[in-house]
């Protein structure tokens, strides 16, 4: 088979393209990227300081993506947990994995949990890329009624963040114990507030509704014992100005020296921006991983 009829194989046909799918291929769904409803950069407030941004920091790393990739089945060895590899394989329908999780899924599983920033285009199966990871750490780390966030997830639309919920969700449907929360902009805060001090262990967020929300000391304290922290496309995090607020939840949140988190950067584009907020966030000596072949155009980069 040639490495057209390869890639065919991989990304044709309908469906999400969070997995290949049983018994057909599946297509990179391009999630929508209006902005209708979504949080816009949040004021200045001269009266908060933020801390400098540390190094610009350089990707000491990029590896291949193979074609063909492996079987969920291969993350045995990992001793990923029963119930995420039968959502995954049972409940989903996935088999094979898309090329940025057979890329990255070895480099940020336990017991490796390398920081990681990931060049991938959207629609390509990411969000489990990142999902399956901080979800399996914690499964083995956590008890359910434990009420502390074990992940965060920053994004940069309430509709990404929505998604991105649903999938964890998915993910968790044979632990209900675990509780996948949103702060998003639109919705009522103070019911938001109630639920996630109620029962959460996974939160993703908008920065400007995460903001308002880390004004609240006993949200922070939620907060306290983070495991995984993950920014999903950094580029438009950065496109629509929220370098301050990234700066602003990064310094709010505990140490990562002192609470061993894992953070996990992607994005579509990498520049030097980007390069930026990696030093903010990663861990020196953080691992990069490109899932997008040198030359092929990206469908995110934008004229400025």
């Amino acid at each position: 088979m040639s490495n057209k009829q390869t890639r065919q194989r991989q990304t044709g046909g309908r469906g999400r393209s969070r997995g290949r799918r049983r018994g057909h291929s599946q297509a990179s769904e391009r999630r929508s990227h209006d902005t209708h409803g979504a949080l816009g950069p949040p004021s200045p407030d001269s009266g908060n300081q933020t801390p400098p941004l540390p190094f610009d920091a350089k990707p000491p790393l990029t590896e291949a993506v193979p074609l063909d990739t492996p079987s969920f089945s291969a993350l045995d060895d990992q001793h990923l947990h029963p119930s995420l590899t039968q959502a995954i394989t049972e409940d989903l329908g996935f088999d094979h994995m898309m090329p940025v999780q057979a890329a990255t899924l070895w480099e940020l599983l336990p017991p490796n949990r390398h920081d990681c920033l990931v060049q991938a285009k959207t629609g390509t199966g990411k969000t489990i890329a990142f999902l399956l990871p901080a979800l399996q750490n914690m499964i083995t780390k956590k008890q359910p009624g434990a009420a502390t966030i074990s992940l965060l997830v920053v994004a940069p639309t309430r509709e990404l963040a929505l998604q991105i919920a649903q999938e964890a969700t998915s993910l968790l449907q044979r632990l209900p114990e675990y509780r996948v929360r949103t702060a998003i902009g639109g919705t009522n805060k103070d019911r938001e507030e109630k639920q996630i001090l109620d029962s959460c262990h996974v939160l993703i967020a908008t920065p400007g509704r995460l903001i308002d929300h880390m004004g609240n000391e006993d949200i922070l304290w939620a907060l306290r014992q983070l495991d995984t922290l993950v920014l999903d496309e950094a580029d438009r995090l950065l496109d629509m100005g929220f370098l301050p607020a990234v700066r602003e939840i990064v310094s709010k949140l505990p140490d990562k020296k002192d609470v061993n988190r894992q953070s996990m950067l992607f994005s579509a584009t990498i520049a030097d921006r980007v390069n930026k907020i990696a030093g903010l966030v990663l861990s020196p000596g953080y691992k990069f991983i490109s899932t997008i072949p040198q030359g092929e155009a990206n469908t995110h980069e934008r004229v400025p």
